[in-house]
């Protein structure tokens, strides 16, 4: 019975990251019903944390950032327009409680992070079925979205082939990621190229040994090419498609239009500058601050102001600026300031228990193998949030589940690390 809780946890994660109801109910619409069966589920779970001694600082973590949305959403234009990520965003805050109250161990947080390469595989071979996206998946059924969950887990898969010695897990990483840069390559969207660029700056920036760390450069851009070359039809095509990130640049690219809808989003946010305008109102209020002078001047495809109602932000950093004004960038940037105080935390901790000085490349030699895996799952976990912050940079993903994921699994992560200290 004591193992209840985390064993119902781990079947939420399971549920919230593989999405058997979505598919499901795709394919099968009379039971689309299941997919409000998980919430249920979450929901007895939070209920349970109320009967075991859980720390408050576990409600605190996600709970401020939320009552934030609920009063913006109040004073909003379009109180309706906020509510569905109003829900997501509840559903994450029970889900940060829950997780750190029943996955209280590393032996218990080991399984939810095998859990996480499953699922990145899983989906790449459904990208790689669906030529880029899932199409019974509410959210990566896509491309805009599918390519930046495909640089994730190549990222996280990457770090994690470090956490273990096995072979196995090594061949389960190693496939990730040749199936997360297919899903990549299939997306065929530039800000997905640009993100799977800018990891080489990650890699080369987290590598103490520059060359080696030009080596695996070299080597995933080659695997990259490899795979451009046999998993697209005409290569040719890609690279022209890419190219435009360097060729096309003018206000009426793709580029150019979201810089347009970024200096709206500034003028917006003057409107209400400390608490924004609401949750998911830019589009909302977007119509009512553009001018066809504006439109016309910049060349656009949305030809009046009209057509700007509901649009996306495509900048998932600026929609807190502008839809939470300057107290909700306080409390988002402070997720960051958290992420990164705990992660560098875990590193240096560990490393204080070696007698020697210890890098990504040198934790094979830990004698402590669960310390070897938190430095590696740590990396993963920074890594993945560059991604995040650059892909944010280009598509309105705030509210996809891959932010709060890697948030809450970083301070789980911290959590386990302090208690086996205390032991």
């Amino acid at each position: 019975f004591i193992l209840w809780p985390y064993r119902l946890t781990l079947l939420y994660w399971i549920i919230l990251l593989f999405k058997p109801d979505w598919m499901i109910g795709h394919f099968v619409p009379p039971l689309e019903v299941l997919a409000a069966l998980n919430k249920f589920l979450l929901l007895g779970l939070f209920a349970w944390t109320f009967t075991v001694n859980s720390p408050s600082k576990m409600h605190g973590y996600i709970l401020p950032f939320f009552i934030l949305c609920c009063v913006s959403l109040v004073f909003a234009q379009n109180t309706g327009a906020g509510r569905p990520f109003l829900k997501l965003l509840a559903q994450y805050y029970m889900l940060s409680v829950v997780t750190f109250t029943f996955i209280d161990n590393f032996d218990r947080a080991k399984a939810l992070f095998r859990i996480f390469i499953f699922h990145f595989l899983y989906y790449g071979l459904w990208g790689l079925s669906f030529s880029g996206r899932v199409v019974w998946h509410n959210r990566i059924n896509e491309t805009n979205a599918f390519g930046p969950y495909m640089a994730f887990g190549l990222i996280f898969a990457f770090f994690m082939m470090y956490s273990e010695t096995k072979k196995s897990t090594k061949i389960l990483c190693a496939a990730t990621i040749f199936f997360c840069m297919i899903g990549i390559m299939q997306s065929f969207t530039m800000g997905s190229f640009l993100t799977f660029m800018m990891l080489a700056v990650y890699v080369l920036y987290r590598y103490p040994q520059k060359i080696k760390a030009v080596f695996i450069i070299c080597s995933l851009s080659g695997l990259f090419l490899v795979v451009v070359t046999f998993f697209t039809p005409d290569p040719g095509v890609y690279w022209d498609e890419m190219s435009r990130l360097f060729t096309n640049t003018g206000e009426s690219s793709a580029g150019g239009e979201r810089l347009f809808l970024w200096k709206i989003g500034l003028r917006i946010f003057t409107k209400s500058p400390l608490f924004g305008v609401g949750l998911n109102n830019f589009g909302i209020y977007a119509p009512q601050v553009t001018t066809l002078e504006d439109i016309t001047n910049a060349s656009i495809s949305f030809g009046s102001a009209a057509n700007l109602w509901g649009v996306s932000l495509h900048n998932a950093h600026l929609v807190v600026l502008v839809e939470l004004g300057a107290i909700g960038l306080f409390f988002y940037l402070n997720f960051f300031r958290d992420f990164w105080l705990k992660n560098r935390l875990i590193r240096a901790k560990i490393a204080e228990t070696a007698n020697y000085p210890i890098d990504i490349n040198k934790i094979k030699y830990l004698a402590n193998d669960d310390y070897r895996r938190m430095y590696a799952i740590s990396f993963a976990l920074e890594g993945s949030l560059f991604v995040y912050l650059v892909a944010g940079t280009f598509y309105g993903i705030l509210f996809y589940p891959d932010f709060w994921m890697i948030i809450i699994s970083n301070r789980l992560l911290f959590y386990n690390f302090s208690r086996m200290v205390s032991r």
